[in-house]
């Protein structure tokens, strides 16, 4: 058993980041940014291949990560990640 799961939690940080960027039209993603986050989690519950705290601490840690590294002209983007990561549990 791996201790988490890398490429997934990359797709699923990538899945909010291509939410994030269409705040940048002006479309609200909220309700999409948190029913994706709720549907990675449930996810992260019944994974058998790593430990699902684990894989849910490395998703959070993903999120505020991509929120910090993005550009101060992008603060919808930055906001989006900031969004998943309040809407993500802190424990399975």
């Amino acid at each position: 058993m791996s201790d988490f799961e890398q490429g997934l939690i990359n797709e699923y940080r990538g899945e909010i980041g291509i939410l994030a960027v269409k705040t940048s039209t002006g479309e609200d993603v909220a309700e999409r940014v948190k029913k994706s986050v709720i549907r990675h989690c449930e996810h992260f519950r019944i994974i058998k291949s790593s430990q699902p705290q684990r894989n849910l601490e490395a998703y959070r840690s993903a999120l505020n990560f991509a929120g910090i590294q993005t550009h101060e002209t992008q603060p919808q983007v930055r906001q989006t990640f900031e969004y998943a990561l309040s809407v993500c549990p802190a424990e399975l």
